[in-house]
């Protein structure tokens, strides 16, 4: 329930000023962290909120670890958002309708590899939710510390580019420029057993996120052909651009099994995992 002495009432005008942990079904008129204070949506943890954000000087800090939810229908404003989302599980923590969260500085945590240790032979699937400065803007999680990692040492990242992918019929090549953009579709490989990185947006300046689509390159041309897990990190409801076919598996809620959906017809949740079988 609530923490910190408040009164566990719907619609109310909720101010945080200390550390406010969220584990169950709450709904608020409107939520105003102030300054030092945060609020942390932890695991069957969901937060509905409804109105706008009181002025503040300074706002604090918003964490939705795995398995929250915040559904943000009025306007929020916070300091740092951090979302954690895992590729391959369905505990990813959700925001729906983020693009009504105001943050000055916002992160996404994402494990690459729930299930095991990182293989720097694979290549991981995932998108940013913001722009990220591809050198200064990503650490790796090394017991509970975030450590800045070296391109090109540490890891390694491809994008799709559909021109390549119209005239060579190989769709990836390595990133040379400094950002990775928000709902591009990326590959990820690693050097080192690491398996959870963080990426925070490029401008620490208040601004909003921005809904996505996600481009990726699927084909069932190559009989070897792989299943490739990707975890929806837009922080919002995404749709998925495909090049044709019907190459998407997504979790079936409820099984520990997923279907083979068009993706034409899917909505792709936060933190929904999903899989696109491609040839490269």
């Amino acid at each position: 329930g609530w923490e910190g002495d408040l009164i566990p009432s719907t619609n109310q005008d909720v101010i945080v000023t200390g550390h406010l942990t969220i584990d169950g079904d709450r709904v608020v008129n409107s939520l105003t962290i102030e300054g030092t204070g945060s609020v942390t949506m932890v695991e069957n943890g969901k937060l509905t909120i409804n109105g706008t954000s009181k002025d503040a000087v300074n706002y604090g800090n918003l964490y939705v670890l795995n398995g929250g939810e915040v559904e943000v229908n009025g306007n929020l404003k916070v300091g740092d958002l951090t979302v954690e989302a895992s590729i391959g599980t369905a505990k990813s923590g959700q925001v729906d309708n983020a693009e009504n969260i105001v943050y000055a500085n916002a992160y996404i945590e994402i494990n690459m590899d729930p299930k095991g240790t990182m293989d720097d032979t694979k290549w991981y699937g995932f998108t940013v939710p913001f722009d990220v400065d591809a050198h200064a803007g990503i650490s790796r999680k090394e017991g509970d510390t975030y450590r800045q990692c070296v391109y090109g040492t540490h890891y390694m990242i491809a994008e799709y580019d559909a021109n390549k992918r119209l005239n060579t019929g190989k769709g990836w090549k390595y990133i040379t420029g400094n950002t990775l953009y928000a709902g591009t579709f990326y590959y990820f490989t690693v050097n080192g057993n690491y398996n959870t990185y963080r990426f925070k947006a490029k401008e620490a300046a208040y601004t909003q996120a921005a809904p996505a689509t996600l481009a990726m390159n699927g084909s069932t041309s190559n009989p070897n052909a792989n299943w490739n897990a990707v975890g929806n990190s837009t922080l919002q409801h995404a749709k998925v651009s495909f090049e044709g076919g019907n190459y998407v598996q997504v979790y079936q809620n409820g099984l520990d099994a997923y279907r083979t959906v068009s993706a034409s017809e899917a909505t792709f949740v936060v933190g929904c995992p999903f899989f696109i079988q491609a040839t490269e």
